[in-house]
């Protein structure tokens, strides 16, 4: 590999990872039959549907210190699981799990990025997640 063919990997790798941090690029793993929604439109929205989808989707969110969000999950699963859990900025400990027709409140003590990631287990339906500064 020639020098320039790295410097050229190297500037990719950097640009793919201030894009997810500035939350314009969703991580995503696993296996999917069908797969439409969107994980980037909004900046307090999710939204999908699929089938037979399993493994996991990681997103970057703001959450500002000293509030109070509200997170609600709707949709509709007709087959296996999906799980949508909140970490903590250093993603050591689970802040938050949802199922869709749950809604929870977190309070937030710090503000920074943090974690959301859906998981699903050869699931089958829709759901829309939206949280909401209270």
């Amino acid at each position: 590999m020639r020098l320039q063919d790295f410097w050229i990997v190297a500037a990719i790798l950097i640009c793919c990872r201030v894009l997810y941090l500035l939350e314009l690029l969703p991580v995503r793993g696993g296996q999917r039959v069908g797969f439409v929604g969107s994980l980037c439109g909004e900046r307090t929205r999710c939204n999908a549907a699929f089938t037979r989808c399993s493994g996991y989707m990681r997103r970057v969110v703001r959450l500002q210190g000293g509030r109070t969000y509200h997170f609600d999950m709707g949709g509709k699963i007709s087959h296996g699981q999906l799980t949508a859990i909140l970490w903590d900025p250093k993603c050591r400990m689970r802040l938050l799990e949802l199922h869709p027709g749950e809604e929870r409140e977190i309070r937030i003590e710090e503000t920074a990025r943090y974690r959301l990631e859906l998981r699903f287990e050869s699931a089958s339906g829709n759901f829309t997640l939206t949280w909401n500064e209270e």
